[in-house]
């Protein structure tokens, strides 16, 4: 699910300062989903404003070609359960990704989600807070005692992967878009799966082969909840060298560019905990050890294989210095809107034909009515 709008994203593109905190936040949960393929989410925070929902401080936006954008009336419907109490809960099981017929839809690389994932939210305060759970054929007694109505499904994860697609992409919709509510707080959830599912294995996919019992769970969520970090020591450090890294790129570019992101993504994806004590031995500074092992890994044709419930799969590290961005994780792929000044429509800034004053479409949609002056934009 993109987590950020377009107009954010285009006002990203001209404040370097903002755009550096962006990669920031998002290099952790890149980690933590898309390399480590971790159970738990780290925790988001959303509130509403005039009206708008915020994710992390940025306006929402869930792109419209990611499975039909049925996650905006999803999410909504959550928030407005939320605002009564309880731990909302809906699922986004696997399967499909694209639900339209468009050729040129972006999301038809992924084809189908390999894993589903379970929203959690609950409200506190003026803000309401998220936290996800990946999905894999283990977790479908945890699904069945959340939604009734799968509870004589034989296999819910392989049901969504393997049947008809048609009958799978309407079901899908109908699980996102029919939120359950969980009468009790969030400690009280965490309990009902660590005292319900205690020793049973409720999720086997992550990056090193573990099986997660439920009292696994109930404590990576409590440590979400709490704020705290989730992944491993090891990679605790890789994180903070890959900001490091983006701090660098952006100190000596005079701002943080196409490849800089890339790189600092790309070190995050690829770089070992082996690497890391190359990169601390080296006589360079750290930022050009990172620089120098990236390049080598590039050269030497290594491939990232990468999993996460946003997708994945196996890409040559150097494919992602192309013209496009490759499908591997949605905040990364939303970043193509700070960078592409075309689309579909041409050119994405103009000048308003009233005001004057310039206007970033956001990718391959069109802008109706000025943001400044509040008048029409004619169509040429």
């Amino acid at each position: 699910m993109v987590l950020t709008t377009a107009e954010s994203l285009a006002h990203l593109a001209v404040n370097p300062q903002e755009r550096l905190e962006f990669v920031h936040n998002n290099l952790e949960t890149a980690l933590t989903h898309v390399r480590l393929n971790l159970p738990v989410s780290c925790m988001y925070e959303y509130y509403i404003k005039d009206g708008k929902i915020f994710c992390q401080g940025t306006e929402l936006f869930i792109d419209p070609e990611e499975r039909g954008g049925v996650y905006t009336e999803g999410l909504q419907k959550a928030l407005s359960l939320a605002q009564q109490g309880g731990v909302v809960f809906f699922y986004s099981p696997p399967g499909p990704v694209v639900f339209d017929k468009n050729p040129e839809n972006k999301y038809r690389e992924i084809k189908k989600y390999k894993f589903g994932q379970l929203y959690l939210l609950w409200k506190e305060g003026d803000k309401f807070l998220n936290i996800a759970i990946t999905t894999d054929r283990e977790t479908d007694g945890l699904l069945k005692a959340l939604f009734p109505e799968c509870r004589d499904v034989e296999g819910i994860h392989n049901w969504f992967l393997q049947n008809q697609e048609d009958s799978v992409i309407e079901e899908i919709k109908r699980m996102i878009l029919n939120p359950g509510v969980f009468e009790g707080s969030i400690e009280d959830f965490i309990d009902f799966i660590g005292t319900n599912f205690a020793d049973q294995i409720l999720y086997a996919s992550d990056y090193s082969g573990k099986r997660y019992t439920g009292r696994d769970l109930s404590e990576m969520i409590r440590k979400s909840a709490a704020g705290e970090s989730l992944l491993p020591e090891e990679y605790r450090y890789l994180v903070e060298i890959a900001q490091r890294y983006a701090d660098y790129k952006t100190q000596i570019s005079g701002g943080l560019s196409r490849d800089g992101i890339l790189r600092a993504y790309l070190s995050v994806y690829s770089l070992s905990p082996e690497d890391l004590r190359e990169i601390y031995g080296s006589c360079n500074n750290i930022e050009t050890a990172v620089d120098d092992l990236l390049q080598r890994k590039i050269d030497s044709g290594f491939r990232l294989n990468l999993s996460g419930a946003c997708g994945g799969g196996s890409f040559d590290l150097g494919s992602f210095f192309g013209s496009s961005f490759s499908p591997v994780e949605s905040s990364f792929r939303s970043l193509q809107d700070i960078f592409t000044d075309t689309d579909r429509y041409g050119k994405r800034e103009f000048d308003c034909p009233t005001c004057g004053n310039r206007i970033r479409r956001p990718y391959n949609k069109l802008v109706e009515v000025c943001p400044y002056c509040d008048k029409e934009i004619p169509r040429c």
